[in-house]
């Protein structure tokens, strides 16, 4: 099965799940021992295609990284970009999420944040049954470059496979906004010393939001 599939599946599930919520969109994000193995077949990121646009937002990707883009995602605000390096697997997913709520609207960047990552916390803890164990969950506040996003770390493990992953969410105002973004690092691995995330962090120092 190729990942794109086990990707849509597992979101589609994820929504069907939380239809009552019916706040925002909930990002399900501990999917990467489904996806190790496989491979993105589009070209390395380089300085000629490092600069990626979408509807929402833009970012300059590390060119010459060993960064490949999935061109085919169901969403022109989604990008998702993995980098292989053996057996291990790393991966950057760049998102819009859109509050469909009208009272939330009104909520601050502080509030919606602190109801967003406890929805995640709870899916994963929730689906993550009998599928992988969750752990090393912090969630703070950090700065990149001039911006501020609201992180949550956390840790996965399945069968001698170690998922450390990093959401970040970046809001564009204060308050009275219609759309936030979702960014997630992750490195699926069985256990290695090598990390990526400063060229996760490179890229989110380059984001500009429309």
């Amino acid at each position: 099965m190729r990942y794109e599939n086990a990707y849509r599946e597992i979101i589609s599930s994820m929504y069907k799940n939380n239809k009552e919520s019916n706040m925002f969109k909930y990002l399900f994000i501990p999917i990467l021992f489904l996806l190790a193995g496989c491979a993105i077949s589009s070209p390395e990121i380089t300085e000629s295609n490092n600069h990626i646009r979408t509807p929402k937002y833009s970012i300059k990707v590390p060119a010459n990284r060993g960064w490949k883009k999935n061109g085919n995602m169901s969403s022109s605000d989604i990008t998702y970009l993995e980098k292989k390096v053996g057996s291990n697997s790393y991966i950057m997913r760049f998102s819009t999420n859109y509050v469909v709520d009208n009272k939330m609207k009104s909520w601050s960047a502080e509030k919606v944040a602190i109801h967003y990552r406890k929805g995640e916390e709870e899916n994963m803890r929730i689906m993550g049954v009998g599928m992988y164990k969750l752990k090393d969950v912090v969630i703070g506040k950090k700065k990149v470059g001039n911006k501020q996003f609201y992180i949550m770390d956390y840790t996965t493990t399945k069968e001698g496979f170690e998922q450390k992953a990093s959401l970040y969410l970046y809001f564009p105002k204060k308050t009275n906004f219609g759309s936030f973004l979702v960014t997630l690092y992750s490195e699926a691995y069985k256990p290695s010393s090598q990390s990526f995330k400063s060229e996760f962090l490179d890229t989110l120092n380059n984001l500009e939001m429309k």
